[in-house]
């Protein structure tokens, strides 16, 4: 055999290796959503039923059994118009002398018609009768990673459709067992299984993800719930997340909408939207009854959540949290300062920083305190002062460094330099000083910096680190400004310091 033969043929076996490779990677990578390449079976579960009428809304006659009954039989006949979905009911009404249908019942009759999801259909319920929202519970993430990840862009098609009708998000969530359901790897380990059994049971027994979908609370919600109609169009809602989801056509070949791409965020952001969402929901009424500490506690967690995680989040609500927040900061300090109409500074009033200094290089070396204080100037707010009683001639600003010594003119401000505006011992207002990628506060932006910023990202919350952050630090460190201090901001501090160099 030639050695052109022999080149032909080994050509040959790896271009059917690559072929069987591409014909593979489908069968090995598919979700849940393609495992059923011709038909997409749907199993929907009105939960509870019979004696077990679920919460109750005795003011305004809500029962949620007869709630997810009429919403889920509403979603059934919306999905009877598209092609290629078989859909099943676990129930339709059950006679409140007949008792109830078992949890395992309704995971079972998933298990007989082989089907790719069950989806439990619920409102909600509370102690607070200000509670409100839409909520979705996943399988959590460490156990079926795929189920967690291809539920959680299902359960955000549900979640943007509830948006559309004018609900509260309260984000996708998990919940897990209190010990009571086990989940047992095939090598050996053992982990807390989820809490509901329409997730928990139908993964652990039968291999199928389930959802469980609180559309509203009975008592909160009552106007979304309080109508035929209402009721109605949450079933029509939820058909049209299926379809969305799994690229379902209506019977005459369209898509019953144009579906955005599906946001895939984390376990852990998850929760904390999660977390964020519900504090804002919660917000009384009369917000006067909100302190300042409890306000700034929702803005700090919603800013540490990546932009995936920060579009679960009511942006009203946050738009509202961050006006209330200038709102105490602006009674707090009705004499302030500010800039110059022409200067590059920023000032970030809420959380007391000011930004946008020139950043030091080879042939700049940033700014000194003259021309920092040349860009400030007194500002008295008639809003929460009266400007014929404020004497502004009596009024001083300088400049500290972080040990608390007052800057010559001519001495570079860096991270950690705090601007004082002050009349006589009385200090009216100060903000700290940022420069950006300066995390050291040496005024250079070098390796050091970048040995601060790596301590800081690998450091353990509540353990010892080799370096203390301040805030204005901790800032200093955000070098893609994007909110958010990740591994991002390393690559962003890089490129400042070949830079700077």
């Amino acid at each position: 055999m030639n050695n052109k033969t022999k080149v032909f043929k080994k050509w040959i076996i790896i271009t059917l290796c690559c072929a069987l490779i591409v014909f593979m990677i489908p069968l090995l990578t598919e979700s849940f959503r393609a495992e059923k390449a011709e038909t997409v079976v749907i199993v929907l579960d009105p939960g509870h039923g019979g004696s077990d009428t679920g919460a109750v809304n005795y003011r305004d006659g809500l029962y949620e059994a007869e709630l997810n009954l009429a919403i889920a039989l509403a979603c059934y006949d919306e999905l009877q118009k598209y092609d290629g979905v078989e859909v099943y009911m676990t129930h339709t009404g059950i006679e409140y002398s007949e008792g109830t249908l078992s949890l395992n019942d309704r995971c079972r009759m998933a298990r007989d018609v082989d089907a790719d999801i069950l989806i439990s259909l619920h409102c909600n319920d509370s102690s607070s009768p200000i509670a409100n929202g839409a909520e979705v519970y996943v399988s959590h993430s460490t156990y079926k990673q795929s189920y967690n990840q291809d539920s959680t862009e299902l359960a955000i098609c549900f979640l943007q459709q509830f948006r559309g009708m004018g609900m509260n998000i309260r984000g996708v969530k998990t919940r897990l067992s209190n010990g009571s359901r086990m989940y047992y790897h095939e090598d050996g380990s053992v982990e807390v299984g989820d809490y509901y059994a329409v997730i928990g049971d139908t993964i652990k027994s039968y291999g199928i993800p389930g959802i469980l979908v609180e559309h509203a609370f009975v008592t909160g919600d009552a106007q979304f719930l309080n109508t035929d109609e209402k009721l109605k169009a949450f079933g029509i809602s939820d058909a049209r997340a299926i379809a969305d989801y799994y690229g379902l056509k209506l019977g005459d070949g369209t898509s019953s909408s144009d579906r955005e791409e599906a946001i895939v965020v984390t376990d852990e952001e998850i929760m904390a939207a999660s977390v964020v969402t519900n504090g804002i929901v919660s917000l009384p009424l009369d917000t006067a009854a909100w302190t300042e500490d409890a306000l700034r506690e929702i803005k700090d967690n919603y800013e540490q959540l990546s932009r995936s995680a920060k579009s679960l989040v009511d942006q009203e609500s946050i738009s509202t949290i961050y006006k209330m927040l200038l709102d105490f900061e602006c009674r707090k300090h009705p004499v302030r300062i500010t800039t110059v109409e022409e200067s590059d500074l920023s000032i970030d009033r809420i959380d007391g920083f000011i930004k946008g200094l020139d950043v030091p290089t080879s042939s700049l070396k940033g700014q000194n305190a003259a021309s920092v204080l040349a860009e400030l100037q007194i500002y008295v707010d008639t809003n929460y002062a009266d400007i014929n009683s404020v004497s502004v001639n009596d009024i001083t600003m300088y400049i500290t460094n972080a040990n608390g010594e007052i800057l010559d003119i001519g001495q570079q401000v860096t991270t950690g330099c705090t601007v004082f505006m002050v009349r006589g011992d009385a200090v009216l207002d100060r903000l700290d000083i940022v420069l950006v990628g300066d995390i050291d506060g040496d005024g250079k932006i070098d390796s050091y910096d970048q040995l601060q910023l790596d301590s800081y990202l690998s450091a353990t919350p509540g353990a010892p680190s080799e370096f203390v952050f301040t805030e204005a630090q901790i800032e200093a460190c955000d070098v893609d400004e994007d909110g958010r201090v990740t591994e991002s901001d390393i690559n962003s501090l890089v490129q400042l310091i070949v830079t700077a160099g």
